[in-house]
């Protein structure tokens, strides 16, 4: 399974006492990838061009392309996540195909949430048509883990564009699996992976591959416990089967604190996971809807699927 750890502003003050070398260890030491941002609505995100860094002393050395040079000398892969603007579809657009010719990644994650989305859904077509077919890139819709709860966003539209070519452009789903305030991770999992199945039904696109975006930061008080991001990910895991190609943590800073050193050591050891495909329950291991005896032997182990 891939792995992949997010970081974001490396040059500003939260970010600066960490060297860059010390990041791209801390992601190889976890047989990971690296992903940062790479593009703001209409433009880059952090190219050394950028006037900020001829400005401040302590911000040289830390921008998008030192760290993607170094983490590539180290013979890391880096993504990217880029904030498309729907206002700008056209240029947002542009500023993202700047970015993938600039950086070269496999894998771009495309955040779509908040304003910038929800105001501008009549121009997700424009955005879709300009992005246009972008060879050996794969696009990911990194977005609300609940898409029930955010109908503005115009899912299947997202979820079923084709480029010239016949192909959709979104490749896979990376939906924001951050379960804020509890540490329930398992149930409202259960909850993002339902949501998911209705929209994916609708769109014809059941067997997409998934690539959930996982918290590893704290906001007002609340941060993930290894617990209940060990039971998610294990619950990920058997519900997804192969259609989970990876995972991507969000984000770095808080992964590098003293106190976390153990969900490194965790996140460390998920990249030689092989995934096995679901259990596929068949009709006969039922007897008037009860389990019969030797199915829990044969690994069947749930209610009966076709009984609410």
């Amino acid at each position: 399974m891939r792995i992949i750890i997010s970081t974001w502003q490396t040059w500003y003050w939260h970010s600066r006492k960490t060297s860059l070398q010390t990041r791209v260890d801390m992601i190889k030491n976890s047989r990971a990838e690296l992903c940062m941002k790479g593009s703001n609505s209409t433009g880059l995100y952090g190219p050394n061009t950028w006037n900020m860094f001829k400005i401040y002393l302590w911000s040289r050395g830390k921008s998008n392309d030192d760290l993607e040079l170094l983490a590539k000398q180290n013979n890391l892969p880096v993504q990217l996540w880029c904030f498309p603007y729907l206002r700008y579809p056209a240029g947002s657009a542009r500023a993202i195909n700047d970015a993938i010719a600039r950086w070269n990644p496999t894998d771009v994650f495309l955040d779509v949430e908040l304003y910038y989305a929800k105001d501008y859904p009549y121009n997700t077509g424009a955005f879709m048509r300009s992005i246009g077919p972008v060879n050996n890139v794969r696009f990911w819709l990194q977005s609300y883990r609940r898409p029930d709860y955010h109908p503005e966003i115009v899912w299947n539209k997202w979820l079923t564009y084709k480029d010239p070519t016949g192909k959709h452009i979104i490749h896979g789903v990376a939906p924001q699996a951050y379960p804020m305030g509890s540490q329930e991770f398992v149930d409202d999992f259960g909850r993002m992976v339902r949501a998911y199945a209705k929209i994916l039904d609708i769109a014809n696109r059941r067997d997409i591959p998934w690539f959930p975006t996982l918290p590893t930061f704290s906001e007002r008080g609340w941060e993930p416990t290894l617990d209940a991001m060990i039971g998610g990910v294990d619950y990920l895991k058997k519900e997804l089967g192969t259609r989970l190609t990876g995972l991507n943590f969000w984000q770095q800073d808080w992964l590098l604190k003293t106190e976390n050193a153990r969900m490194r050591t965790y996140i460390g050891t998920l990249a030689s996971d092989v995934i096995q495909p679901p259990v596929v329950i068949p009709q006969n291991v039922y007897i008037h809807n009860h389990l019969h005896p030797w199915a829990k032997t044969k690994g069947y182990d749930g209610p009966n699927p076709d009984i609410a």
